[in-house]
Protein backbone atom coordinates (compact mmCIF):
# COMPACT_ATOMS: atom_id res chain seq x y z
CA UNK A 1 0.00 0.00 0.00
CA UNK A 2 1.37 3.63 -0.75
CA UNK A 3 1.14 6.07 1.69
CA UNK A 4 2.12 9.64 1.67
CA UNK A 5 5.59 10.19 -0.24
CA UNK A 6 6.17 6.20 -0.02
CA UNK A 7 4.82 4.80 -3.22
CA UNK A 8 5.53 0.88 -3.59
CA UNK A 9 5.38 -0.64 -6.76
CA UNK A 10 6.56 -3.99 -8.02
CA UNK A 11 10.15 -3.85 -9.90
CA UNK A 12 10.55 -4.04 -13.67
CA UNK A 13 12.36 -6.41 -16.23
CA UNK A 14 14.12 -9.50 -16.19
CA UNK A 15 15.72 -8.78 -12.82
CA UNK A 16 12.48 -8.71 -11.20
CA UNK A 17 11.79 -12.26 -12.18
CA UNK A 18 14.77 -14.05 -11.98
CA UNK A 19 15.15 -14.62 -8.32
CA UNK A 20 13.38 -14.43 -5.54
CA UNK A 21 14.72 -13.28 -1.99
CA UNK A 22 14.62 -14.70 0.89
CA UNK A 23 11.17 -14.00 2.67
CA UNK A 24 8.26 -15.03 3.12
CA UNK A 25 7.71 -17.75 0.46
CA UNK A 26 11.36 -19.12 0.79
CA UNK A 27 13.65 -19.35 3.35
CA UNK A 28 16.80 -18.89 0.95
CA UNK A 29 17.16 -16.80 -2.35
CA UNK A 30 15.53 -18.62 -5.11
CA UNK A 31 15.72 -18.67 -9.02
CA UNK A 32 12.67 -18.54 -10.08
CA UNK A 33 12.40 -17.85 -14.01
CA UNK A 34 16.34 -17.83 -14.12
CA UNK A 35 16.79 -21.40 -15.41
CA UNK A 36 14.40 -20.42 -18.07
CA UNK A 37 15.98 -16.89 -19.20
CA UNK A 38 19.41 -18.52 -18.75
CA UNK A 39 18.27 -21.20 -21.47
CA UNK A 40 16.59 -18.61 -23.72
CA UNK A 41 19.59 -16.75 -24.32
CA UNK A 42 22.46 -19.93 -24.47
CA UNK A 43 20.04 -22.22 -26.67
CA UNK A 44 17.68 -20.01 -28.71
CA UNK A 45 19.76 -17.19 -28.95
CA UNK A 46 17.57 -14.55 -27.33
CA UNK A 47 19.75 -11.52 -27.25
CA UNK A 48 19.90 -7.37 -26.76
CA UNK A 49 17.55 -5.26 -25.71
CA UNK A 50 13.55 -6.13 -26.46
CA UNK A 51 14.25 -9.84 -26.84
CA UNK A 52 13.35 -10.95 -24.02
CA UNK A 53 10.99 -8.76 -21.83
CA UNK A 54 9.33 -9.84 -18.15
CA UNK A 55 6.18 -8.00 -16.85
CA UNK A 56 5.98 -8.41 -13.05
CA UNK A 57 3.12 -7.09 -11.79
CA UNK A 58 1.66 -6.13 -8.45
CA UNK A 59 -0.75 -9.55 -7.36
CA UNK A 60 -2.17 -8.10 -4.40
CA UNK A 61 -4.68 -6.07 -6.96
CA UNK A 62 -7.25 -6.99 -9.24
CA UNK A 63 -6.67 -6.38 -12.60
CA UNK A 64 -9.19 -3.20 -12.88
CA UNK A 65 -7.37 -1.67 -9.98
CA UNK A 66 -4.20 -2.18 -11.49
CA UNK A 67 -4.94 -0.80 -14.53
CA UNK A 68 -6.47 2.41 -12.65
CA UNK A 69 -3.40 2.58 -10.43
CA UNK A 70 -0.38 1.84 -12.99
CA UNK A 71 -1.52 1.75 -16.53
CA UNK A 72 -0.68 -2.03 -16.30
CA UNK A 73 -2.46 -3.18 -19.47
CA UNK A 74 -1.82 -0.03 -21.19
CA UNK A 75 1.58 -0.62 -20.80
CA UNK A 76 1.81 -4.24 -21.16
CA UNK A 77 -0.13 -4.10 -24.72
CA UNK A 78 2.17 -1.54 -25.25
CA UNK A 79 5.89 -3.29 -24.73
CA UNK A 80 4.24 -6.22 -26.51
CA UNK A 81 3.90 -4.16 -29.50
CA UNK A 82 7.13 -3.05 -29.11
CA UNK A 83 8.62 -6.23 -28.60
CA UNK A 84 7.23 -7.67 -31.88
CA UNK A 85 8.36 -4.97 -33.61
CA UNK A 86 12.04 -5.27 -32.44
CA UNK A 87 12.21 -9.33 -33.43
CA UNK A 88 10.58 -9.43 -36.50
Amino acid sequence: RSTGSCVVRPDEGLDAVSVMAPGALTSRVSRVYSPIIDLLVRELGYRGPGALRALPYDWRLAPRRLEERDGFFTSMQSQIEQAVALNQ
